[in-house]
């Protein structure tokens, strides 16, 4: 056996497989089992420190690190031959670590798709903080209006929907939807929620600005979408509706929506704080609009 040893130890590194194909070679010319030496990282390093010793002129812990491992290929025969089961405690964890990649990837699966499970936790996942930073954001536009109300719907088919009257309260908007979620069992194809400010704070300047966004639920994405609408009467007293949308590439281009957590609250602020730098150019570009004289 210490033949063997020896004949492993002058191979410089990188020549670690030759080394032990060669050592395994002499150990099986003189009737002792082949030793493998074990990939995990606690053998590795025990294997590499006893190298490094040997190196430095100290041969025994190399010389009893192979004699443990040919022992330990000794054991394991002996119990195949006896009808034992061969299994070590290494070969269990890698099964289990198998198993638990297995569960895990389908657990992730079932998590990145649309289905009743996810909607129960997707209030509290996003669209809560979604909308209550939202609320934040665009709250600072309010002084400037006599009068701001929110409308939120939750759908649940192309002719089943959820809707709250007008509130001035935004907290109810938002609770709303997170009880539509919660109290049936019908799965929602999309949230919106409209926020209108009107009766802007100048005489004889009309203009009533609605922040409408909704997000449709796929299975296996979200969609955002995000308009501004603004009614206003013209010079001979005819509502006007002009809409604005804003596409998703308009507000982030790196936002990716789906259904699997954590969502990234960063980017979220980021598309919030955007939208209402949308709602403040839009005001300000009807402000000066109302300024010209009518052609």
């Amino acid at each position: 056996m210490a033949l063997a040893v020896e004949f492993h130890h002058p191979f410089d590194d990188g020549n670690g497989r030759m080394s032990r194909l060669l050592m395994n070679l002499i150990l099986m010319r003189h009737g002792y089992p082949i030793t493998v030496i074990k990939a995990d990282e606690t053998t590795r390093n025990r294997y590499l420190a006893a190298l490094s010793e040997a190196d430095a002129g100290e041969p025994e812990p190399f010389l009893r690190f192979i004699i443990e491992n040919v022992e330990a290929s000794l054991r394991l025969m002996l119990r195949a031959a006896r009808g034992e089961a061969i299994d070590e405690p290494s070969d269990l964890d890698k099964k289990l670590a198998l198993l638990k990649k297995q569960v895990f990837t389908q657990y992730n699966a079932t998590q990145g798709i649309w289905n009743t499970r996810k909607q129960e936790t997707i209030f509290d996942e996003l669209l809560n903080y979604w909308l209550t930073d939202l609320e934040n954001e665009t709250s600072r536009f309010d002084e400037l209006f006599g009068r701001k109300e929110y409308i939120s719907a939750v759908y649940f088919g192309p002719k089943s929907l959820e809707t709250i009257t007008p509130t001035s309260k935004p907290s109810l908007a938002i609770e709303f939807i997170n009880k539509s979620f919660k109290s049936v069992n019908k799965l929602s194809t999309g949230v919106s929620l409209a926020i209108t400010w009107e009766n802007i704070r100048i005489d004889n300047t009309f203009i009533d600005v609605t922040l409408n966004i909704n997000f449709i639920f796929q299975i296996e994405k979200i969609i955002f979408l995000a308009r501004i609408i603004e009614s206003t009467p013209n010079y001979n007293n005819d509502a006007q509706t002009r809409i604005v949308d804003l596409k998703i590439e308009d507000i982030s281009n790196k936002t990716k929506l789906s259904y699997a957590s954590p969502f990234d609250t960063n980017q979220i602020h980021e598309i919030n704080y955007q939208l209402a730098n949308k709602v403040y150019d839009f005001i300000v570009t009807k402000l000066a609009e109302a300024d010209k004289p009518p052609a």
